[in-house]
């Protein structure tokens, strides 16, 4: 989700394709795999601040405005939406390309950082005393900008792409873009069930993606969002599990079977483009649904 495989392979000189229904992992990751001179980010930042400051509170006509999205004063207080706006006006300034994608990077962690969302969950909530919460976004956004270009210029001091990754949006269910068999080695952690009910993905980066004017669609789009396959699947201890479930929940069990039906529909994409011989490494997570363990290490 943020582009290490992508790095390590061009590294190594492999052809890289890499995909994800994140918007924001695939910034994330085009950043990591982008070298840029740490001179030119330093004066672009130095610029950036500035025009930050310069900002008039109200906007020209044309100019970006801060976004107005569900709860948004839930999340920001009065001054951080302020401040937030002016920096986010001074980015759209800046041309499209590398330079730019490298601050959204940094942008969008401030967002998380400077929201009333409590620190270290995944899902949206709140935190404790959020009342008396007082951040400063220019100097948290230029802390984060300082120390991931520290992070960029120290990691490519010593290495070099030996190829460019090609990194996009897009959902393995729709279809690979890859002809059969083209494969040498897939590197993937699908996710640990369906977004709904465990690891909330699309609440951890929500309120970044609306900051960038990036739908948020992945809950909604990820593994188990379709009714399960009527074709059974080959797999008995995944029923056997089931059957638990069911006699606790039948909606539970609905939506387990669900997310593995998706994730045998992603397995047959993935194999279709993988070479007889090659390799593919899936990280999987095992995880409870009313208090059942679903072993997915055994069901993949």
């Amino acid at each position: 989700g943020s582009g290490v495989a992508a790095v390590e392979g061009a590294i190594a000189g492999r052809n890289f394709y890499g995909c994800d229904i994140n918007p924001l992992a695939i910034l994330v990751a085009c950043v990591r795999a982008t070298p840029l001179p740490r001179a030119e980010l330093l004066e672009a930042l130095n610029a950036l601040l500035t025009a930050a400051e310069e900002c008039p509170a109200e906007r020209p006509a044309g100019e970006p405005r801060p976004p107005d999205f569900p709860n948004l004063r839930f999340w920001f207080s009065e001054q951080v939406i302020a401040e937030l706006g002016r920096l986010r006006a001074a980015l759209f300034r800046l041309a499209e390309g590398p330079v730019r994608d490298f601050f959204l990077v940094a942008f969008s962690e401030t967002v998380r950082l400077v929201s009333r969302t409590r620190p270290n969950e995944f899902k949206l909530l709140r935190r404790k005393g959020w009342e008396e919460f007082r951040p400063e976004v220019r100097l948290e956004f230029e802390r984060i900008a300082r120390r991931n270009i520290d992070l960029l210029d120290s990691f490519y001091r010593e290495r070099t792409l030996g190829c460019d990754p090609a990194l996009e949006v897009r959902d393995v269910l729709e279809g690979l873009p890859l002809p059969d068999a083209s494969v040498d080695l897939v590197v993937t952690s699908p996710p640990y069930g369906d977004s709904h009910t465990t690891v909330a993905y699309g609440q951890f980066c929500r309120l970044s993606l609306q900051w960038l004017g990036l739908e948020e669609r992945v809950d909604k789009q990820s593994l188990g969002r379709n009714k399960a396959s009527s074709r059974r699947l080959p797999c008995e201890t995944l029923y056997q599990t089931l059957a638990t479930i069911e006699k606790a929940n039948g909606k539970r069990a609905e939506q387990v079977l669900a997310f593995y039906s998706d994730l045998e529909a992603a397995i047959g994409e993935i194999a279709r483009v993988v070479r007889p011989g090659g390799r593919v490494c899936f990280v999987v997570g095992n995880r409870r649904v009313v208090k059942t363990e679903l072993p997915t290490d055994k069901i993949s």
